[in-house]
């Protein structure tokens, strides 16, 4: 972007960023000296080529013919509803992990459970919304289970080694009874004062 849309400045680290610098009063077009554009000419001639509900809509309406086959037993439909949402499913749950590998389990286990489940999915809700679902839940319990994993593997090796409050084994209080013992065995040997 030219130099000339921001009051003059130091760039940040990061490059030019926007939300650091103030911007002049005028457009670029008024610095070229051109007439600024009014809205209503431009935007008269725009018109979509489609609309995307209506694309989403038919996807979520095949999804829901493929769940119906998926139903009923039809393996190849949930397979085409698994490579329709893996996608998806994959970045859902690396945006969570941030590793290949775990992303990897993690994806498997959202489309075992989507698969074992199925009967349950009431439709209420499209199946990309309930496919995102599984995969937050599954991902950030993963994440748990690894920060646990990690926290435990950190823990000092003698702290893991004792209990913290030790209850007296037979053999403590055996030790503890013999040490009374010599202790009042002393005591009656001292003379007294």
């Amino acid at each position: 972007m030219p130099s000339f849309f921001f009051a003059a400045g130091k760039p940040s680290r990061f490059g030019n960023d926007a939300r650091r610098r103030k911007k002049t009063s005028c457009s670029p077009r008024e610095l070229r000296g051109a007439p600024p554009v009014q809205h209503s000419e431009s935007m008269a001639s725009f018109r979509p080529m489609s609309d995307p509900g209506v694309l989403r809509d038919a996807a979520a309406d095949e999804d829901a013919d493929l769940v119906a086959r998926a139903k009923g037993g039809d393996r190849r439909a949930f397979d085409i509803l698994v490579e329709r949402h893996l996608p998806r499913v994959w970045r859902v749950v690396y945006r969570v992990l941030r590793q290949r590998e775990d992303t990897e389990d993690v994806v498997q286990e959202v489309f075992l459970t989507a698969h074992r489940s199925l009967r349950e999915f009431r439709g209420d809700a499209k199946l990309s919304t309930w496919l995102h679902r599984i995969a937050v839940t599954r991902a950030l319990n993963h994440a748990d289970r690894s920060a646990e994993k990690v926290r435990r593997a950190s823990d000092p090796i003698e702290a893991a080694g004792e209990p913290s409050s030790p209850a007296p084994t037979p053999l403590h209080a055996l030790e503890a009874k013999e040490l009374r013992r010599r202790l009042a065995d002393c005591l009656e040997k001292v003379p007294e004062a």
